[in-house]
Protein backbone atom coordinates (compact mmCIF):
# COMPACT_ATOMS: atom_id res chain seq x y z
CA UNK A 1 0.00 0.00 0.00
CA UNK A 2 1.33 3.38 -1.02
CA UNK A 3 0.02 7.02 -0.22
CA UNK A 4 0.09 7.54 -4.28
CA UNK A 5 -2.42 4.64 -3.84
CA UNK A 6 -5.05 5.68 -1.42
CA UNK A 7 -5.07 9.12 -2.90
CA UNK A 8 -5.68 7.96 -6.80
CA UNK A 9 -8.37 5.56 -5.45
CA UNK A 10 -10.02 8.99 -3.22
CA UNK A 11 -10.20 11.30 -6.86
CA UNK A 12 -11.26 7.95 -8.83
CA UNK A 13 -14.14 7.99 -5.71
CA UNK A 14 -14.80 11.30 -5.94
CA UNK A 15 -15.06 11.50 -9.90
CA UNK A 16 -17.39 8.92 -9.30
CA UNK A 17 -19.74 11.10 -7.10
CA UNK A 18 -19.68 13.91 -9.12
CA UNK A 19 -20.68 11.95 -12.27
CA UNK A 20 -23.17 10.32 -10.59
CA UNK A 21 -24.86 13.79 -9.18
CA UNK A 22 -26.22 12.61 -6.05
CA UNK A 23 -26.94 8.88 -6.24
CA UNK A 24 -24.02 7.21 -5.12
CA UNK A 25 -23.74 4.79 -2.19
CA UNK A 26 -21.40 3.75 -0.27
CA UNK A 27 -21.40 0.39 -2.04
CA UNK A 28 -20.41 2.40 -5.05
CA UNK A 29 -17.47 3.48 -3.54
CA UNK A 30 -16.78 0.39 -2.06
CA UNK A 31 -16.28 -1.28 -6.35
CA UNK A 32 -14.55 2.03 -7.06
CA UNK A 33 -11.77 0.96 -4.27
CA UNK A 34 -11.89 -2.78 -5.11
CA UNK A 35 -11.28 -1.36 -9.00
CA UNK A 36 -8.28 0.39 -7.72
CA UNK A 37 -6.77 -2.43 -5.75
CA UNK A 38 -8.10 -1.46 -2.45
CA UNK A 39 -9.15 -4.47 -0.52
CA UNK A 40 -12.89 -4.80 0.68
CA UNK A 41 -12.19 -7.76 2.90
CA UNK A 42 -12.55 -7.56 6.91
CA UNK A 43 -8.62 -7.47 8.61
CA UNK A 44 -8.23 -7.99 11.81
CA UNK A 45 -9.63 -5.09 13.69
CA UNK A 46 -12.78 -5.47 12.09
CA UNK A 47 -15.22 -2.71 11.01
CA UNK A 48 -14.71 1.15 10.76
CA UNK A 49 -17.96 3.15 11.49
CA UNK A 50 -18.84 6.21 9.55
CA UNK A 51 -20.91 8.05 11.91
CA UNK A 52 -23.69 10.36 10.69
CA UNK A 53 -22.39 13.33 12.66
CA UNK A 54 -20.19 13.69 16.14
CA UNK A 55 -23.33 14.29 18.04
CA UNK A 56 -24.97 10.94 16.93
CA UNK A 57 -21.92 8.60 17.17
CA UNK A 58 -24.55 5.55 17.34
CA UNK A 59 -25.95 6.59 13.63
CA UNK A 60 -23.59 4.93 11.26
CA UNK A 61 -24.05 5.89 7.62
CA UNK A 62 -21.61 2.89 6.85
CA UNK A 63 -18.80 0.42 7.66
CA UNK A 64 -15.96 0.13 6.24
CA UNK A 65 -14.29 -3.31 6.73
CA UNK A 66 -10.77 -2.53 7.52
CA UNK A 67 -8.09 0.93 7.68
CA UNK A 68 -7.14 0.93 4.31
CA UNK A 69 -10.70 1.56 3.10
CA UNK A 70 -10.56 4.06 6.00
CA UNK A 71 -8.00 5.85 4.98
CA UNK A 72 -9.37 5.86 1.56
CA UNK A 73 -12.48 7.90 2.98
CA UNK A 74 -10.52 10.36 4.84
CA UNK A 75 -7.80 11.02 2.08
CA UNK A 76 -11.39 11.73 -0.15
CA UNK A 77 -12.17 14.55 2.27
CA UNK A 78 -8.62 15.94 2.32
CA UNK A 79 -8.75 15.82 -1.47
CA UNK A 80 -12.18 17.87 -1.67
CA UNK A 81 -10.82 20.19 1.02
CA UNK A 82 -8.06 20.75 -1.49
CA UNK A 83 -10.72 22.01 -3.89
CA UNK A 84 -12.72 23.94 -2.23
CA UNK A 85 -15.58 21.19 -2.36
CA UNK A 86 -17.57 19.47 0.52
CA UNK A 87 -19.28 16.40 0.30
CA UNK A 88 -23.11 16.42 1.49
CA UNK A 89 -24.79 13.00 2.80
CA UNK A 90 -28.41 13.08 1.88
CA UNK A 91 -31.38 10.32 3.55
CA UNK A 92 -32.13 8.05 1.57
CA UNK A 93 -34.04 4.66 1.26
CA UNK A 94 -32.74 1.41 2.26
CA UNK A 95 -33.86 -0.02 -1.50
CA UNK A 96 -31.00 2.32 -2.64
CA UNK A 97 -28.26 -0.40 -0.63
CA UNK A 98 -30.38 -3.79 -1.85
CA UNK A 99 -30.45 -2.78 -5.72
CA UNK A 100 -26.57 -1.78 -4.96
CA UNK A 101 -26.25 -5.17 -3.54
CA UNK A 102 -25.37 -4.74 0.27
CA UNK A 103 -26.69 -3.90 2.88
CA UNK A 104 -25.71 -2.75 7.09
CA UNK A 105 -27.30 -5.39 9.45
CA UNK A 106 -27.53 -3.15 11.76
CA UNK A 107 -31.38 -1.69 12.80
CA UNK A 108 -32.58 0.82 10.96
CA UNK A 109 -32.18 4.68 12.53
CA UNK A 110 -35.78 5.89 12.38
CA UNK A 111 -34.92 9.77 13.45
CA UNK A 112 -32.13 11.47 14.26
CA UNK A 113 -31.83 10.96 17.94
CA UNK A 114 -29.26 9.27 20.52
CA UNK A 115 -29.83 5.40 20.12
CA UNK A 116 -27.90 3.28 22.79
CA UNK A 117 -26.52 1.04 20.08
CA UNK A 118 -25.51 1.50 16.83
CA UNK A 119 -28.75 1.85 14.00
CA UNK A 120 -27.87 2.80 10.39
CA UNK A 121 -29.18 5.32 8.52
CA UNK A 122 -28.71 5.12 4.85
CA UNK A 123 -27.75 7.86 2.51
CA UNK A 124 -26.52 9.15 -0.78
CA UNK A 125 -23.22 10.86 -1.54
CA UNK A 126 -22.82 14.28 -3.27
CA UNK A 127 -19.98 16.82 -3.97
CA UNK A 128 -20.90 20.55 -3.69
CA UNK A 129 -18.24 23.85 -4.08
CA UNK A 130 -17.80 24.77 -0.58
CA UNK A 131 -19.66 27.71 0.20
Amino acid sequence: MTDNKIVETAKACIKFIEEDKGNSSFVNIERIMEQNGISTQEDEKGGWFVPWDIDYENIIVWDFNNEEMAQVWRAIFECLEADNKVMELQVSQPLVYLVDGKVLTLPLAKSLRQYKKPHWLPVVLSIQDNK
